[in-house]
């Protein structure tokens, strides 16, 4: 019974973990756990402008990645993109700034260059994804983990 009783805690779909992997060779960068209201950014500079542009995601209720601002310091050849519908673009601090965007983004495919600085930064995980991926491309993606899953990813580290 008490090993019935360990299972169904351990293979039961509990969680959700943000995953990096590298298309190149399919292996996992990154898996961190997350939760409803989690926020990512990624950083990088824009490759018409030079400038830096930073974008910031939310984990959804119903673990999907949402895409609620951007900022960026100087605006020109697509910066800004567009501006959604019901968002607020604004400049201040020097910054523009384009917020409430809400944004369903299924995955994100992210194209990194060792010429525009793209970071990660997932709570106090700050990750240079250029000085250590180079040029690359990485997909970034939610999926379901059990507990057992999330034991092995979050103490294998």
């Amino acid at each position: 019974m008490l090993i019935i009783l360990f299972l169904l805690l351990f293979a039961w779909p509990s969680s959700h973990i943000l995953e990096i992997d590298n298309t190149k060779d399919g292996k996992s960068i990154l898996q961190v756990s997350v939760k409803p209201k989690d926020h990512f950014s990624l950083e990088y500079v824009h490759s018409v402008q030079l400038s830096p542009v930073k974008d910031v995601f939310e984990i959804s209720q119903n673990y999907q990645i949402f895409l609620i601002s951007t900022s960026f310091s100087d605006h020109g050849a697509g910066l800004p993109y567009s501006i959604p519908q019901n968002s607020i673009f604004l400049f201040q601090d020097g910054k523009f700034g384009i917020y409430g965007i809400h944004s369903m983004i299924p995955e994100i495919y992210l194209r990194v260059s060792r010429n525009y600085g793209n970071i990660f930064n997932f709570g106090y995980q700050w990750i240079n994804l250029s000085d250590r991926f180079g040029d690359s491309l990485l997909h970034i993606h939610l999926r379901k983990c059990n507990r057992l899953k999330l034991w092995r990813i979050l103490h294998a580290r």
